[in-house]
């Protein structure tokens, strides 16, 4: 019976929260702290049923887990508040099980095993959707010095890895030399366009009246030399977003450089549902 009421709780939150996200880049406020309070309230009342300190216990420590990760996420510009604020929630009403195959640690596996997955799908769909953008920036990010210098220093990296490879006799460690060059190739390439991705995709310049607590500023807002937002903000604030509003108002600005990630919650409600049905997905995948 409790299994079903957390399941039915935090597929109706990531339901709502996934279309919030999908249509408005942002997960209000209600819809994560409803969560979390309905996760202490559930926990406590679990408590208090079973004659049991364990549930409040497991909920402590999935809320303590998962808010690390989520503040480290955040901090590193990774995620966004909204994403940040449900995955605590998701925690706390998962609670944490000392055990290999506790649902909360199959879940937190999935999300990032199968948000890359999403994330890279994502990027190639906007890619293919502006494929000529895309490939001028890829073009042109190419001939510039840093990266030609870059692309030769990795160039000689493989070539080095291949050639041990040839020469080392163990197949073992012959098949992780070439797995570690394709590895190298692969992921600099990967990164190349997803940069461009992000150039010709990502970035948008918005109205001051059209930004959103929590959106990312891609570029310092400077005017009469004082700085009033930029990327180090960790997203813009309401104090931010009135002041830029009345920037506007003066005509000292018109418009500011959004930077408009992939909405990452819909890989919350994947991650669920995979750890229900499979398990933890890398280990599936071993």
């Amino acid at each position: 019976m409790t299994d079903w009421i957390v399941t039915g709780l935090f597929l109706a939150a990531a339901l709502v929260a996934s279309f919030t996200d999908l249509r408005s880049r942002e997960v209000p406020d209600w819809l994560n702290y409803g969560l979390l309070f309905a996760a202490i309230g559930y926990r406590v009342i679990l408590s208090a049923v079973s004659w049991s300190w364990n549930p409040i216990i497991e909920g402590a420590l999935g809320f303590a887990l998962f808010f690390g990760i989520a503040c480290l996420m955040f901090y590193t510009g990774q995620w966004g508040g909204g994403d940040s604020k449900l995955l605590m929630a998701a925690g706390a009403l998962l609670g944490l099980q000392l055990r290999w195959d506790s649902l909360a640690l199959s879940f937190l596996t999935n999300v990032f095993v199968l948000g890359a997955v999403y994330a890279m799908l994502w990027a190639i769909g906007i890619a293919a959707m502006r494929k000529d953008k895309v490939l001028a920036a890829i073009k042109s990010s190419m001939r510039t010095s840093r990266m030609i210098f870059l692309r030769k220093s990795l160039l000689v990296i493989i070539a080095v890895l291949l050639a041990s490879a040839f020469i080392i006799n163990d197949p073992i460690i012959r098949i992780m030399l070439a797995i570690l060059a394709m590895l190298i190739a692969f992921s600099f390439y990967a990164w190349i366009g997803i940069k461009a991705v992000e150039k010709c995709c990502m970035l948008k310049q918005l109205s001051p009246e059209r930004l959103t607590e929590g959106d990312w500023i891609a570029k310092d807002v400077i005017i009469a030399g004082k700085r009033i937002a930029g990327p180090k903000d960790l997203g813009v604030s309401k104090k931010q977003i009135s002041l830029l509003q009345k920037l506007k108002r003066q005509r000292k600005l018109n418009t500011v450089l959004v930077k408009q990630g992939v909405p990452f919650v819909p890989s919350f409600l994947l991650a669920y549902i995979a750890a229900l049905a499979f398990g933890n997905v890398f280990l599936v995948f071993l």
